[in-house]
């Protein structure tokens, strides 16, 4: 091992350590987690079914007909629906906590993926540059996604926004590993998940399929492969997930949330092609602008690369070099597939969840990284065509290794201090949220009272009244019961528990009248 590669070898290390110590207070703050809203109203039907019966299969069967019932009423996306009414509190009163270890868990599994086999598989770069660049993409998606609570701890918006994208990276590989291989095992895979995404979010429905085509043009437009029958196969999945776009699009929920302009329409398409551009370029902007360290992790990935790629030349990348022949096609391929996200709320027309925002945001991300990847691989390329003699020389020049090696460490001193120069943006990032959340004691006094709201809910009463919750929610999402009778809130949790009415009173009246200290 070289130099050049001890030292990424331990700046991968000291990475992966940054990376582990800032998730302990993300997957801590799970302690603090419940069910909150939509999950008492989409879960009632199963949980009310659990709760009496002790059956799982007769919880699904209540998920079932919540499913259809939602469909023909509010919206059309099924399996996201179904899942919905399964959250952990439909079995386990105490099991809620699971939720942002199961959604950061599989978000940085799918980073993982897409990692190994694109960055490792494909384009063969060594281990500890593929780590860093992993490790760095996973802070960037993790610590700065827009909107906590729907990423990672509220059921409900991450199953239908981080699952969903989550299948939609997993695709990517499986559809890229098909056209390479023509393997049924990832052909089933990509069948599988077009299928499950064909009922979830219409962002990832879309990103998946239109991210699979683009490969396989691509591939093709790069000679890496020919045309060949087994690519007719590829009707299948997608058939698959237009088929299940189709019977969530013609939902009649739709139009009774979309109103009576919800309408198929030829010419609205066309101009929600337009809008989707103009925004997704607007989106971007403001992202960078609010996010500054995202151009910091940009810089660091860029220059990872850029050193992996001068790394061992003619063992690494010599194989691969024709992937780099196309960046203008890349380019234009990439910031199309950018833009197809913002189709379905562009022509839906309706007001969405804040969950978009993080799909929008890791769509993003992922852009720039492929972007910023490709240029430098083929920017590089051509000047190693031109230069690997003179690399090779370097390599055997102890003084030139030296100054390369000095010249790295104060390039990545001066990445530290730029990033202790924003020091102040890290408010925002979920570690400094949760971390507050935990300090300053919100989380676990909410703990408290939903402990009691759970105590009390449990009783047999069935006009059940709750003191209120705090107002801090952190990363936490907490849609409380109110004072008022006809609440929604207060309605879902009464379905929830199976209770003729749940109200709300101010925390203080409440002890007070029921003489707890």
């Amino acid at each position: 091992m070289n130099n050049k590669n001890r030292f990424y070898t331990i700046i991968s290390y000291v990475l992966c350590l940054v990376a582990l110590v800032s998730l302990i207070p993300v997957l801590y703050v799970g302690r603090y987690d419940f069910a909150t809203g939509d999950d008492y109203a989409y879960g009632a039907l199963a949980h009310v079914a659990y709760m009496h019966t002790g059956s799982i299969w007769n919880a699904i069967k209540g998920a079932i007909q919540h499913t259809i019932d939602i469909y023909y009423s509010w919206q059309g996306t099924w399996l996201s629906v179904f899942l919905f009414c399964l959250h952990p509190e439909v079995f386990n009163d105490h099991a809620y906590f699971i939720v942002p270890w199961i959604m950061i868990g599989i978000t940085v599994i799918s980073i993982a993926v897409l990692s190994k086999y694109f960055l490792g598989r494909i384009l063969k770069l060594s281990t500890n540059y593929r780590m860093i660049i992993f490790i760095l993409t996973s802070i960037l998606l993790v610590h700065f996604v827009p909107v906590k609570a729907n990423s990672f701890y509220w059921y409900n918006g991450a199953i239908h926004y981080t699952v969903p994208f989550v299948l939609m990276t997993f695709s990517l590989v499986s559809g890229c590993r098909y056209i390479l291989t023509g393997s049924k095992k990832d052909f089933i895979i990509l069948c599988v998940l077009f299928t499950a995404l064909g009922g979830m979010s219409y962002l990832a429905a879309l990103a998946a399929p239109v991210g699979v085509l683009f490969i396989y043009l691509y591939l093709i437009i790069s000679s890496k492969r020919k045309p060949i029958k087994k690519d007719l196969w590829l009707i299948l999945p997608y058939g698959l997930i237009m088929t299940g776009l189709i019977i969530s699009a013609l939902s009649p929920g739709n139009k009774a949330r979309g109103g009576e302009e919800f309408t198929l329409s030829v010419s609205r398409a066309f101009l929600t092609v337009f809008k989707a551009f103009v925004q997704s370029m607007q989106t971007a902007v403001s992202f960078i602008i609010e996010t500054p360290y995202m151009i910091l992790i940009l810089l660091c990935i860029g220059i990872v690369f850029y050193e992996a790629t001068k790394a061992n030349y003619q063992d690494e990348i010599h194989s691969e070099k024709d992937y780099f022949k196309h960046p203008l096609i890349v380019i234009l391929m990439v910031i199309i597939w950018n833009a197809s996200v913002y189709a379905p709320e562009l022509y839906s027309g309706v007001s969405v969840s804040e969950g978009v925002e993080n799909t929008y945001f890791w769509i993003l991300c992922m852009s720039l990284i492929i972007i910023e990847i490709y240029v430098l691989g083929y920017l590089k390329q051509k000047l190693l065509n031109k230069e690997s003699t003179q690399i090779t020389l370097i390599k055997g020049n102890a003084d030139k290794e030296k100054k390369a090696m000095m010249i790295r460490i104060v390039t990545w001193c001066l990445i530290a201090f730029m990033g202790l120069a924003f020091y102040h943006r890290l408010a925002d990032t979920t570690f400094k949220v949760c971390l507050d959340y935990i300090r300053k004691g919100y989380g676990e006094d909410f703990r408290e009272q939903m402990l009691l709201q759970q105590e009390l809910l449990s009783t047999d009463e069935r006009d059940v009244v709750l003191p209120a919750t705090n107002a801090y929610e952190g990363p936490i999402f907490n849609m409380p019961v109110s004072d008022e009778a006809d609440a929604w809130t207060n309605g879902a949790v009464a379905r929830f528990y199976d209770k003729d009415s749940v109200i709300g009173m101010d925390a203080d009246t409440w002890h007070s009248r029921m003489q707890i200290p």
